[in-house]
């Protein structure tokens, strides 16, 4: 039974806290982001100059459509850490 108490208070805290997190200030407005993961294959695209130049094409491509305010790209390692809701898109 104390045991069960305990686990209760420490999920009550926990979830006090992370409802606490999810109310600061990010300093930008959130609302009307996407987030997309694009997973480029490296046969077609390589490492390097490719994939930068398939970013920078999409960039343009998106910006020209009449609903978007603006658009950017950024090539991010492996280690990061995606802290946003994201969509994954794999290019063939």
């Amino acid at each position: 039974m104390a045991l069960s108490t305990a686990l209760l208070s420490v999920a009550g805290l926990l979830l006090h806290s992370f409802v606490q997190v999810m109310r600061v200030d990010k300093g930008f407005n959130a609302e009307r982001v996407l987030a997309a993961v694009l997973d480029l294959p490296e046969k077609r695209y390589g490492s390097g100059r490719g994939d930068a130049l398939f970013l920078s094409h999409l960039v343009d491509e998106v910006r020209a459509l009449p609903s978007v305010a603006s658009a950017a790209a950024r090539r991010v390692t492996s280690l990061a850490c995606a802290c946003a809701q994201e969509a994954t898109t794999t290019i063939p």
